[in-house]
């Protein structure tokens, strides 16, 4: 009897004959030289690249800098030219408040109009020194209430600017401004420091005075401290 060899199962393993697997391997080296080539082109052509937009930045540049140059030629020029003419100018003009008269009626308006300037001086002058007074009035009444401590009543949209100053400047804060500023200021300040509105010196600012609070100013304004300050 002849013995059969075993048969080979589906499905197995396959073999490259030496011929067919050199191919193979011979498409892949060309496949990894036409990458690494490719490559080599990318990175030339970004150099490249690179140094057409440094060369086209330096022709920007020398633009620019040939440009500012011509410029400040220019002006250098008109410097030049203005500093040549007014060398060259022998005409000068000269301001002056004084005028010729030759009339009686041109006479009579240079009077007028030095009296008229006079006037306004004195005018000037007169607001300056009521100012003054005003305001050394007000120092000595302010001195005079820190002094005595006097307390402050009555709404404080009733006040007059100057009532409203003497309040500020009892507080310490800024007196200067419009009456809705100075309004403001003493507002703010009272919203901060709630307890002030019923210190004796301010409640009045804020309510009648009656009952405790009333009997509590009465309290503050007997007290000997309060008296020996008065």
């Amino acid at each position: 009897m002849q013995s059969s060899l075993p048969s080979q199962p589906k499905g197995g393993p396959s073999f490259l004959v030496p011929g067919q697997r050199n191919s193979r391997n011979s498409t892949t080296l060309n496949k990894i030289h036409l990458q690494r080539q490719l490559a080599e082109w990318k990175r030339r052509a970004l150099v490249a690249e690179g140094q057409v937009m440094i060369e086209q930045a330096e022709r920007e540049a020398a633009t620019v800098h040939a440009v500012l140059a011509s410029r400040e030629a220019s002006i250098l020029k008109y410097q030049l030219n203005a500093n040549t003419r007014k060398k060259t100018d022998t005409s000068k003009c000269f301001t002056t408040s004084a005028r010729i008269v030759t009339s009686a009626e041109g006479k009579e308006q240079a009077i007028a109009e030095a009296s008229k300037r006079d006037a306004k001086k004195n005018e000037l002058e007169e607001k300056k020194k009521k100012k003054q007074d005003t305001e050394r009035a007000d120092f000595l009444r302010r001195a005079e209430q820190e002094r005595e401590q006097l307390p402050f009543s009555g709404s404080l949209r009733s006040k007059l600017k100057a009532e409203l100053q003497d309040i500020l400047f009892a507080l310490g804060l800024d007196i200067e401004g419009n009456v809705a500023a100075l309004l403001l200021r003493i507002n703010a300040h009272f919203d901060t420091e709630t307890a002030l509105k019923q210190d004796p010196r301010y409640i009045g600012l804020f309510s009648k005075p009656s009952g405790k609070r009333k009997q509590a100013a009465e309290d503050h304004m007997s007290d000997p401290h309060y008296l020996l300050r008065s």
